[in-house]
C-alpha cells in the first residue's frame, strides 16, 4: 500500500515570518497571556493535490509552531480535514457526521495525552473549552461541544484523522519537542494547565477575502477561571477516562472531580514543599505502588485498561501521574474502589467530602472536610 503524498516533495512549508504574523495579526492574540501559538493553513499546498483545491486524507495543508519569545517559528506539512466522508445528522456519536473544525481562534487547547487507537501519547489536545465543527450531511451542519479535536500524529497510510488535526509520522517527532521545549521554557510548572490557542485559517478565504478581517472568536482576556479548568477536567479527563475503563457514573466523576480539586486545586502537580505526592490527585508513589502490588495484579482487565492509558511505558510509575493526567485519573479511581463502602449518592457533597476524608486523604491526613467543602466551593459556589 502506498504511503500517504506529503506535499510539496520539496519540503516543508514555507511562509516568511512577517507574512504569518500579518495572518494571525487579526485574531487579536495576546501573546503576553498566550506566548505559545499553533496555526493551521487549510488549503496551504491545494493546488499541489490530485485536483485543484484542498482535499482529504492528504498532507496538503500546513500548522505552524509560533513562540516570539522562545525564538521559536517553525513550519510543518500537516492535515487540517477528516480522513474520510461520513455523512449523517444529529449530534448523537454513531449517527452523526464526521466533524472538520471550523477557522476560527480556538483557546481550547493545551498539552495533553492522546488517547487514540493506539497506546496514549502527548499531544496538543482540545480540553480547555468547546470548538464548533461542520459535520458531514445533507446539508452540512454546524456542531459545538467537547469532541477531542486534537493535534497529533498522523499515519503513513491515512492522516488518521476523524477531525483531528494531524502532522505525518516522519515529522511528528520534531513537533512536539519543539512545542514542548517551548512550553517547558514560557510555562514552567503550568506546562499542562496554560491554553494554547490553535488558529486555523481557510487558504481559499484568503484569496478571496484578502481585505477582509478574518472570522474568529474573541479570544478571552484572561486566564480560566476555576470553574472553568473545573470542567474542562471533568469533560476533558475524568469522564472519558472512566467511560473508556467501563467504571463511568455521575457519582464516580463528581467525587474524583472534588478530589483533585481538594488535593491539588487542579495546579500543583507535584506536592507543594517537597513531598512526595505526584498528578493532580497528589497521590503518594507507595500508594500508587501498592495499587499495583496488591489489587491491580489481581483484576487483569481492569489492569490492561489502565495500562493502555499510561502509554508506551513498560512499567507504569508514580512519576507518570505528573504529566499524564489520565492515568492519574485511573489510579484515584483504581484507589476508591478498593473502599467496601459504597459511594455517595450523586450530587451529595458533604457525603463526597467525607468520604474523601475517610479513604483518601485517611484519618490521619492533614486535610480536613470543610478543607474539601472549601475547594469545591471554589470552582462551584
Amino acid at each position: 500500500m502506498p504511503t500517504v503524498s506529503i506535499l510539496p516533495a520539496a519540503g516543508r512549508p514555507q511562509l516568511p515570518k512577517a507574512e504569518f504574523e500579518a495572518l494571525i495579526a487579526p485574531y487579536g492574540i495576546d501573546l503576553a497571556e498566550y506566548p505559545l501559538v499553533v496555526a493551521g493553513i487549510r488549503g496551504f499546498f491545494a493546488a499541489d493535490g490530485a485536483t485543484p483545491g484542498n482535499e482529504r486524507n492528504i498532507y496538503d495543508d500546513a500548522l505552524f509552531l509560533y513562540a516570539p519569545a522562545h525564538d521559536l517559528y517553525a513550519g510543518f506539512n500537516g492535515n487540517t480535514d477528516p480522513s474520510k466522508f461520513r455523512p449523517g445528522a444529529g449530534r448523537q456519536e454513531g449517527s452523526r457526521g464526521i466533524a472538520s473544525l471550523n477557522p476560527g481562534a480556538w483557546f481550547s487547547y493545551h498539552f495533553d495525552m492522546h488517547r487514540g487507537k493506539a497506546a496514549a501519547y502527548e499531544a496538543i489536545c482540545q480540553r480547555a473549552a468547546p470548538v464548533t465543527v461542520t459535520r458531514d450531511g445533507t446539508p452540512p451542519y454546524p456542531d459545538s461541544g467537547w469532541f477531542g479535536i486534537n493535534i497529533h500524529r498522523g499515519g503513513n497510510y491515512s492522516t488518521s484523522s476523524e477531525g483531528c488535526q494531524t502532522i505525518p509520522p516522519q515529522q511528528w517527532g520534531d513537533f512536539i519537542t519543539a512545542a514542548q521545549d517551548a512550553g517547558r521554557a514560557l510555562f514552567k510548572s503550568e506546562l499542562r494547565r496554560r491554553v494554547i490557542p490553535y488558529v486555523l485559517i481557510d487558504a481559499a478565504a484568503i484569496a478571496a477575502e484578502a481585505s477582509a478581517p478574518l472570522a474568529g472568536a474573541a479570544p478571552p482576556k484572561r486566564n480560566p477561571t476555576r470553574r472553568e479548568l473545573a470542567d474542562a477536567f471533568l469533560r476533558g479527563t475524568i469522564r472519558p477516562t472512566l467511560q473508556q475503563l467501563g467504571l463511568w457514573s455521575t457519582a464516580a466523576e463528581q467525587l474524583l472531580l472534588g478530589t483533585a480539586l481538594a488535593e491539588s486545586g487542579l495546579t500543583e502537580r507535584v506536592q507543594w514543599g517537597g513531598g512526595p505526592a505526584r498528578g493532580l490527585f497528589q497521590m503518594e508513589p507507595a500508594t500508587h505502588d501498592d495499587i499495583w502490588a496488591n489489587f491491580l495484579r489481581y483484576r487483569t482487565p481492569l489492569a490492561t485498561a489502565i495500562r493502555a492509558l499510561a502509554g508506551p511505558a513498560a512499567t507504569p510509575s508514580a512519576a507518570l501521574m505528573e504529566q499524564n493526567d489520565a492515568y492519574a485519573c485511573a489510579m484515584a479511581r483504581a484507589h476508591y474502589l478498593r473502599v467496601r463502602a459504597a459511594l455517595p449518592p450523586a450530587g451529595d457533597q458533604a457525603g463526597m467530602a467525607a468520604y474523601w476524608k475517610a479513604h483518601y486523604n485517611t484519618p490521619g491526613g492533614k486535610g480536613t472536610v470543610a478543607h474539601y467543602d472549601a475547594a469545591w466551593q471554589s470552582a462551584y459556589a
